[in-house]
């Protein structure tokens, strides 16, 4: 559909210009489209490179209640963001139809937004596509999949850059089993010293600060192309929730903090072959933390299936489906056994070797 040459349409206006009605994100398009006669807007949108510099003055606050509000569910208490233009009476995460202003307004303004790349209708259809590349979701479901709610919603998270130079040191183990002249076998360990130097760098980072999902849901449909945020502006929200950050700048910090100090940790170790950490002293400076608060696309899904309710997340980007599915035990037990017996046949070679 071609676009209207509208570039300078009036943002703070919700209304088509040529009937008047309300007027939504469009993510094929990437415009603005008219909820009753189809017209489609462009509007001034710029990728966002730019990043800033992770420092105290960060956890000021910028003041965004001139822009938008803050409501809470009376049912679930979840914190939405609704722009001057969207009236949201529906929540998002748990349906009710009545949603009750609070005082608190949103602290500091989104940076970058990755915009959706399938509507709803669309987004349907990417999701049971998806759904039968899973292996271990059961053949009933693949066939049938249950009619379900679908929300969009822009989640909250705060993304990291960082630049590490570690240093280490420490003791580890190895526990291997010999053979003596007999035929008789015994553990045999071996201790050594370690140390050294280790390089990390980190882009985009992706922590979430959602009150109803975590990290470990987050990251089950990372990642998003990044290079593909634009800078902040409402009209990406037209037509789709916005939660507001429940995590503060600083506390997001140290979650992505523990989350590089993990890995370096992991790529210090991948190092050696070793059973066991003895002892391990890591030394790390950090340079060049940057972070950006970003608004990322996630579709949920709210369904039935054999009397149990589930809800199941997915990239609204790439289509990638995370966690929430139903889950075929059969199949799960399955490959428990099939596990179990190649591993048990791995000892057995090596007991007879």
């Amino acid at each position: 559909m071609d676009l209207e040459n509208e570039k300078g349409i009036d943002t703070s206006n919700s209304q088509c210009k040529n009937c008047g009605s309300g007027l939504f994100f469009d993510p094929k398009s990437k415009g603005l489209k008219c909820k009753n006669c189809s017209s489609v807007f462009d509007f001034e949108k710029s990728i966002l490179n730019q990043k800033k510099e992770l420092v105290a003055s960060n956890t000021e606050n910028d003041n965004w209640s001139m822009e938008a509000r803050v409501f809470q569910c009376d049912t679930c208490a979840a914190k939405i963001i609704v722009t001057g233009y969207d009236v949201t009476t529906v929540c998002p995460y748990c349906g009710s139809a009545y949603v009750s202003k609070t005082d608190q307004l949103p602290g500091l303004k989104p940076d970058r937004v990755v915009p959706f790349n399938y509507d709803e209708k669309e987004a349907v259809g990417v999701f049971a596509k998806g759904v039968k590349k899973k292996f271990f979701v059961p053949r009933v479901f693949k066939k049938e999949i249950p009619e379900s709610n679908v929300r969009g919603l822009l989640v909250p998270t705060f993304t990291f850059d960082v630049n590490t130079f570690s240093t280490y040191s420490g003791i580890l183990e190895k526990i291997t089993t010999v053979r003596d002249s007999k035929g008789n076998t015994k553990r045999k360990v071996d201790r050594f010293n370690i140390s050294g130097s280790n390089s990390l760098d980190f882009v985009d980072l992706v922590i979430e600060s959602s009150s109803k999902f975590d990290n470990k849901q987050m990251s089950s449909i990372l990642p998003y192309d990044m290079s593909q945020g634009y800078k902040f502006d409402e009209n990406f929200l037209r037509g789709y929730s916005v939660e507001h950050y429940q995590d503060s700048l600083d506390e997001c910090h140290r979650s992505a903090k523990a989350i590089v100090d993990s890995n370096i940790r992991s790529s210090v170790l991948s190092g050696y072959d070793y059973t066991n950490v003895v002892s391990l002293n890591i030394s790390t400076d950090y340079k060049n933390e940057k972070y950006t608060y970003c608004l990322l696309p996630v579709y949920t899904f709210e369904y039935e299936y054999k009397k149990k309710k589930y809800i199941t997340i997915m990239n609204g980007q790439t289509g990638k489906i995370g966690k929430g599915l139903p889950i075929s035990p059969l199949k799960v037990s399955l490959v428990v056994i099939l596990v179990i017996l190649v591993i048990s046949s791995i000892f057995l070679l090596a007991a007879l070797a």
